[in-house]
């Protein structure tokens, strides 16, 4: 997944040296980049990036996020003097350094130090400025240092945002070598910027304005505690870059302090019925803490998968137990579910054609997948390590399943909205065989709208591309990039075997 969007501006290939195009320099910076932002229960993340008017300017910025494991986060941003490629590789030089000093559990002051140090051997790092911070959120404190970059804005609800005193030190690989350590209180509400001097630099005014306007605007986005901290980035962005593209480039980090949320626990009775039932609960208990994109995905397909092979493996004939769904996101940022129920549910056979598409899709989705069995049940353990993406919504969709026929340019098409999971299959299969006439026909499937896509329906979508291919027809998926129907044909391979349309 990606992290903070990129904020690009057309160039002209004229002002380019000759073979170099602007777009493989935006590749070069957008490789060297955090691929991910963390996700902990106490802090949200959102990042953005935005290039100035030239293709080659791009290159000196940075911006980064870590985990320290024990439910500290370190935060990072950074200049390289000048621009291209030659700052972009200097810049992925100090960050990776930088990455490796804080993940060996060096303390910030030490950090910083060696940072200094190995600059001093890097050509072209002389003179970049940097800022590092550790949030740590039991303590409720911010500990940070700078290499001469630009003071950090804290932003309380109901009160003026504030530059944090700055912490003495001269830019990288220039000077004594010694950085001051401040530290800060922080509190639930909080949002905390940081950022490159592209925030507030602009041609024809003077930097005080600019930085009297990232105050005003911190403020007033602090104050909409509803509002998602990715959200909060992208109106950062819009106000900071009202007439145009920076002078320099611009790197945002936005960390917004959060009062963890209690775990979910629910229990249903394990019948198809309260599939939706969970489904809802999760889908709200995610949103609440702001795990979106391709991570909200990834778990409603896992935990939608496991709760429905409860329901139907667990319990046979009229006996109906419990299911149990619990989640819980860990300090260190993992995301532990568990489904539990009290019958003698059955693992699948691994076989990609199928009923065992389920346990594969879960392994897929997530990065480790545990069936415990036992006398008075089974457990399905699943975890994925969080890490939040420039916060794409994804339309949940219905709980249901609603249909529509129309007429395309090159056959039957039907739009799907809601569920296609064990519950709509089996009405869904046949209306789908009746319309592409037992798969004579070239059939189009819209599963834009499509919240969930179980492994029953990508059964269903495998046994009807087989059966066009034997009549002489085609079957044709639209299932654009974010959707649940696109994420689950990458993980299944079923856009390997089916034409599957992004749009």
């Amino acid at each position: 997944m990606v992290t903070g969007e990129r904020v690009g501006r057309e160039d002209a290939e004229g002002d380019l040296p000759r073979g170099l195009r602007p777009d493989l320099t935006r590749v070069l910076q957008d490789s060297l980049l955090p691929t991910a932002l963390p996700v902990l229960p106490g802090a949200r993340l959102a990042a953005r990036y935005a290039t100035a008017g030239s293709a080659l300017s791009a290159g000196g910025d940075w911006y980064d996020a870590i985990s320290l494991g024990d439910g500290r986060l370190a935060l990072s941003v950074g200049d390289v003097v000048g621009s291209g490629p030659a700052a972009a590789a200097v810049m992925g030089q100090l960050r990776s350094a930088l990455s490796a000093y804080l993940l060996a559990g060096m303390e910030l002051a030490e950090v910083i130090t060696r940072l200094g140090e190995f600059a001093r051997r890097v050509p072209g790092a002389a003179g970049a400025t940097a800022c590092v911070a550790v949030l740590d959120p039991a303590l409720g404190e911010l500990s940070y240092t700078s290499a001469a970059h630009p003071p950090i804005v804290r932003a309380r609800p109901g009160a003026k945002a504030v530059f944090l005193p700055r912490a003495a030190g001269n830019p990288l690989a220039l000077g004594d070598g010694d950085f001051e350590l401040r530290r800060a209180l922080v509190e639930p509400g909080d949002l905390v910027v940081l950022y490159s001097d592209g925030a507030v630099d602009r041609s024809g005014r003077p930097p005080q304005r600019g930085a009297a306007g990232l105050l005003a605007c911190a403020a007033e986005i602090a104050a909409d505690q509803e509002a998602t901290v990715d959200a909060c980035c992208d109106r950062l962005l819009g106000a900071l870059l009202p007439a145009g593209p920076p002078v320099d480039d611009l790197a945002l980090l936005l960390l917004r302090v959060r009062e963890p949320h209690a775990p979910l626990n629910r229990t249903v009775p394990g019948r198809s019925d309260q599939l939706g039932v969970l489904r809802r609960e999760l889908r709200d208990w995610l949103a609440e803490r702001e795990i979106d994109g391709e991570d909200a995905l990834a778990v409603q397909i896992a935990v939608g998968e496991a709760t429905a092979n409860a329901v139907e493996h667990a319990y046979t004939g009229s006996e109906s137990g419990p299911v149990t769904l619990t989640a819980e996101l860990d300090p260190a940022g993992t995301l532990l579910l568990s489904i539990t129920d009290a019958g003698s549910w059955r693992v699948p056979e691994e076989d990609p054609r199928g009923r065992g598409r389920g346990l594969l899709l879960m392994q897929a989705a997530m990065d480790s997948v545990r069936v415990r069995h036992s006398e008075a049940g089974t457990t399905v353990e699943l975890r994925r390590r969080l890490g939040a993406g420039p916060g794409r919504e994804v339309e949940p969709g219905l709980d249901e399943l609603a249909v529509a026929i129309e007429t395309g340019p090159d056959g039957p098409v039907v739009r799907l909205r809601g569920v296609v999971d064990s519950t709509t299959v089996d009405l869904l299969q046949p209306v789908l065989r009746r319309t592409g006439r037992g798969g004579a026909l070239e059939l189009t499937v819209d599963l834009a709208q499509v919240g969930y896509l179980a492994s029953a329906g990508v059964k269903m979508f495998f046994e009807l591309a087989a059966e066009a291919a034997a009549a002489g027809g085609r079957l044709v998926l639209c299932a654009p990039p974010g959707t649940s129907a696109g994420y689950v044909a990458r993980l299944t391979g079923l856009d390997a075997y089916v034409e599957v349309r992004t749009r």
